[in-house]
């Protein structure tokens, strides 16, 4: 799913109890988006870098994000990375040794919260796109699903 390793000379790297699939899940449905996050980000297409230290015993720490948009994700992203469950670290000569991952993460932000979108999704480069050819989608189709029904009322009555 895209996820970098730093140092490529170990035996096994670090493995998020049931996998890859599990971490991006397991961050979707314990991210909780206020009404602040979803105005700032509504409909745009984040993508994150996410940086963290497994340790030796399975820890995450030191955990560093680029290209995030706003304090507020980050401020969440870091309560869900706080409490997930511990890592099978990495092993090197049969010794269990602290690894640095590179993890990225697409997602948009929406009414229903936060979505994972992997980076090479269709839908993910469709979002984007829109969004920056019109910062005003949202109100554009809230006027237009309000204004739909209200125009169909008057003019069939």
């Amino acid at each position: 799913m895209g996820t970098n390793y730093a140092d490529k000379s170990v035996d096994s790297f670090p493995q998020y109890p049931k996998g890859e699939y599990a971490f991006f899940s397991y961050i979707e449905t314990n991210f909780r988006s206020s009404n602040s996050m979803r105005y700032q980000l509504w409909s745009s297409q984040q993508s994150v870098l996410i940086s963290f230290l497994v340790d030796s015993l399975g820890s995450m720490s030191d955990v560093q994000f680029r290209n995030c948009e706003s304090a507020l994700m980050e401020a969440e992203f870091r309560r869900v990375l706080k409490a997930m469950p511990l890592w099978k670290p990495a092993s090197k000569d049969g010794a269990s040794v602290n690894f640095r991952m590179h993890v990225p993460y697409g997602c948009v932000v929406d009414e229903f919260g936060m979505r994972y979108v992997p980076e090479n999704s269709p839908s993910a480069s469709t979002v984007s796109k829109v969004r920056k050819k019109n910062p005003f989608i949202k109100w554009t189709m809230i006027t237009a699903a309000v204004a739909v029904p209200i125009f169909a009322i008057l003019k069939f009555k």
